[in-house]
């Protein structure tokens, strides 16, 4: 819930709206805090939800832009004793590891904040020192991480298997097959389109198959990249349906499922995958937030995901270069793809789209 003025809004968190009037909602409410502070809002509310809220704002990396217009040593006092009581919370491993996730990219925003870096390095130390602790391997990494993240250090060592993604994990029977879901509304045609461009017809075969279409590749490795058409007289769910069980009949598996459309037609794509997916791009803004139900069907699968406003000038892209690749037999080294496509954005627009935080998904791995 945010409170501005005169004007009340309750929302169940961040999917219940659209991402832009989420934005909306979120400068509104600082442009009208701002007549007595935000401070003076959150105080007055005894910081009712806003653990929640935090973590709404994060997945759309807006944290720092709060912090900023907070007291600095009340928002070190704050995530101070929240990361000091989360060992004593009630948590499975799944929780801890979803709050890990959270804080990692709320300190990665705010670790420019030199008070309050030192005071939260501080606290860590001493929760670190405490008995406990050495019986506690997974907070143990938890808390080393945090500190490494406000610390800015981002070298760790890690399974080669998030590293570099091989092609040989994505070929089934002498196969790469890649769904790709859209959905019923102008985002999608739009994303469709654009996307239907970038296949080159001398280095792809296009087939219609009414609902769907699929490209073949014509040299290199055998792929095929399937695409539910959106605004189909049947709608979007058939079709994908569709479209699945033709891939499910050629005798192929899917190894590379594909999200494209707004957040909050994420969880029909999310019910659509399977574990043998070794690749998924969640493309839609705030997919960062969902990447625990896609290991929960596969621990080992490569996933890219927005944190922030998806985008089909991003995405595009990214995915033709990664496909590209595969049918040309080059594993992806994702740490080398970052750098080539953070020189390839330019345009302020593509800039500030394009920011990649590899480095922080391994928080607790």
């Amino acid at each position: 819930m945010l409170v501005a003025g005169r004007n009340e809004l309750v929302i169940g968190g961040s999917d219940a709206l659209y991402t832009s009037s989420f934005l909306y909602v979120f400068k509104k409410f600082l442009q009208e805090a701002d007549k007595e502070g935000p401070d003076k809002f959150f105080e007055d509310i005894a910081y009712y939800g806003f653990n929640e809220f935090i973590s709404n704002i994060s997945d759309y990396a807006l944290v720092d832009e709060l912090v900023n217009s907070l007291n600095e040593e009340k928002v070190a006092l704050l995530f101070g004793k929240y990361l000091a009581s989360l060992p004593n919370k009630q948590l499975t491993d799944h929780e801890i590891i979803i709050h890990a996730m959270t804080m990692a990219e709320v300190l990665y925003e705010i670790r420019h904040h030199e008070r309050i870096k030192h005071s939260l390095i501080t606290e860590i130390d001493k929760i670190q020192k405490q008995t406990w602790m050495q019986l506690a391997f997974m907070y143990q990494r938890m808390y080393g991480g945090f500190k490494d993240i406000l610390n800015d250090k981002d070298e760790y060592k890690s399974d080669m298997s998030y590293d570099v993604l091989q092609v040989q994990r994505l070929q089934k029977q002498d196969n790469m097959v890649q769904a790709c879901f859209y959905y019923d509304d102008d985002d999608a045609v739009s994303s469709f389109t654009s996307s239907i461009a970038t296949y080159n017809s001398k280095l792809w075969e296009k087939k219609d198959l009414g609902n769907f279409i699929v490209f073949n590749s014509r040299s290199g490795n055998n792929m095929q990249v399937y695409m539910n058409k959106p605004n189909t007289k049947q709608g979007c769910d058939s079709s994908q349906n569709e479209m699945l069980l033709c891939i499910a009949e050629e005798g192929y598996t899917v190894t590379s499922f594909i999200h494209r459309g707004h957040s909050y037609h994420l969880g029909q794509s999310l019910r659509k995958m399977t574990a043998s997916g070794q690749f998924v791009f969640l493309g839609s803004c705030g997919g960062y937030s969902q990447v625990l139900k896609v290991f929960e069907l596969n621990p080992d699968v490569n996933i890219i995901a927005t944190r922030s406003v998806g985008s089909k000038l991003i995405n595009d892209p990214l995915l033709h270069s990664i496909n590209t690749e595969l049918v040309n037999n080059r594993d992806i080294n994702w740490n080398v793809l970052w750098k080539e496509f953070d020189a390839k954005f330019q345009t302020k627009q593509t800039k500030d789209l394009f920011r990649p935080i590899y480095r922080q998904i391994n928080i607790l791995g």
